[in-house]
């Protein structure tokens, strides 16, 4: 039958995304377009092969199923693959002396040999305080005239994962994309997934709501910055809480969150999130605070384009040389093996000219004594397990501000002397202790009211 045909993807890619030998769902999503009705289809069959070691194929249970007319169709498999990940393997030595020039052969194990190596665009991340201010500027929606996405053209080329644009489209839901349109099934259903496949910067990702009179999403265009401003509402329950949020964008790439008063409801069940992804499910980047209770007025995350060693180069063999000329200074390099069947893994390298023996990862508060909030410096020399915590002088936790993996960098969080409740505590001396890995220092800070 001529009208009858077979084709086959290639979707080892998606192994990145896979743990093997545990069941997964793959879906054949069908768009059909025709406005004249002309024709009609069924979907006949679909499987999933796995050609390693033996071919084995896995056929849907559903069968003969109708093209929806104008429309879209869904048909899904499920089933486990036992596969070889790939792992890249970090190096033994990643200090060096400032001015020396460094020569690393990176390593992967698992997958199908040989690799190929090539470095990545990526972005460190840093929180400051600053005085949040309402700005004047372009209203893109309000109650009166909500509008899901507005256009907002850019007075700069700006760079985001190695790609200029011209444009981006602001969304009401605390979020800048770079094109208008909604992302598909299943994508749409699951705010982790829809992170990932779309091109965003989301200083605070939420179901928010353009309701009251004084809700308003505006912008503000400079030659050096275009701030856009939620001023809006969410529902925690039934109650609706107003939220405040910027974001700036800068020439070079750099861009900035900044919450304003009551930017987090205070209490009950709230979902969001904030980061920057490039949508490919590969480069994104959380911001440290996603999802948390930690912000408070004045917070800001600052997410750069990182800055790599002195002619910093990646050979498709894995020879990563540079000049580490700083003193004094980690930098994460971000790199992406991939092997003969197109399986790729990323991983960071760290580079440091730090002496990480006679070195503090732990510095003095600031300021000191503080009255409202404090802001907490220290270091990590590789990627490892992180706890940051307050406790009183009478040996009680009062708050735990970082429990999580973190990169190798510098590091700076703030605590807004509130305990676990988000409720005021007493003036007098607190502890902050840190524990990176195996190794714990503490310091003293002093509260005043």
């Amino acid at each position: 039958d001529s009208s009858r045909f077979e084709f086959g993807l290639d979707i080892s890619p998606l192994l990145t995304n896979i743990d093997p030998g545990k069941p997964v769902k793959f879906f054949l999503v069908v768009e059909e377009k025709d406005l004249m009705n002309v024709a009609a289809g069924q979907i006949d069959e679909v499987s999933v092969i796995h050609y390693a070691n033996e071919t084995v194929e896995i056929l849907s249970p559903s069968k003969n199923i109708p093209v929806v007319n104008n429309g879209t169709t869904y048909v899904s498999v499920i089933r486990d693959l036992n596969f070889s990940r790939m792992e890249v393997e970090k190096p033994v030595a990643t200090t060096f002396e400032a001015g020396e020039k460094f020569t690393l052969n990176l390593q992967a194990a698992g997958g199908i040999a040989p690799y190929r190596w090539e470095l990545v665009n990526d972005y460190q991340e840093k929180s400051f305080t600053r005085l949040y201010k309402d700005i004047s500027g372009d209203t893109l929606s309000n109650s009166a005239h909500e509008k899901r996405y507005s256009r907002i053209d850019l007075p700069f080329s700006f760079p985001f994962f190695g790609t200029d644009y011209s444009a981006v489209y602001a969304d009401i839901n605390g979020a800048l994309h770079f094109e208008n349109v909604d992302i598909a099934y299943p994508y749409m259903i699951m705010e982790e997934l829809a992170f990932r496949v779309r091109k965003s910067i989301v200083p605070l990702g939420a179901d928010i709501q353009i309701n009251d009179p004084e809700d308003v999403l505006i912008c503000r265009k400079t030659d050096s910055v275009v701030t856009v401003q939620w001023h809006a509402s969410v529902y925690v329950g039934l109650k609706l809480y107003p939220v405040s949020v910027s974001v700036n964008l800068y020439p070079d790439g750099t861009i900035e969150f900044l919450y304003g008063q009551r930017a987090i409801p205070p209490q009950g069940d709230y979902d969001w999130e904030a980061g920057i992804s490039n949508g490919d499910a590969h480069f994104f980047r959380y911001a440290s605070i996603s999802g948390t209770r930690l912000i408070f007025e004045n917070y800001g995350i600052r997410f750069s384009p990182v800055d790599y060693p002195d002619d910093l180069t990646l050979t498709d063999t894995g020879v990563l040389s540079g000049v580490a000329r700083d003193t004094g200074h980690i930098w994460n390099i971000r790199v992406k093996a991939t092997d003969s069947y197109n399986q790729s893994q990323y991983s960071y390298i760290p580079i440091s000219t730090v002496n990480w023996e006679e070195a503090r990862l732990l510095s003095q508060n600031f300021p000191n004594p503080f009255d409202r909030s404090t802001a907490i410096f220290f270091r990590v020399p590789s990627e490892l397990p992180v706890i940051l915590e307050i406790w009183d002088f009478s040996g009680r936790k009062v708050r735990e501000i970082v429990n999580k993996t973190l990169l190798a960098g510098e590091y700076t969080y703030y605590w807004n002397a509130k305990d676990e409740k988000n409720r005021d505590v007493g003036p007098g001396l607190y502890v902050y202790r840190l524990r990176v890995g195996e190794r714990s220092e503490s310091g003293r800070m002093a509260l005043i009211r």
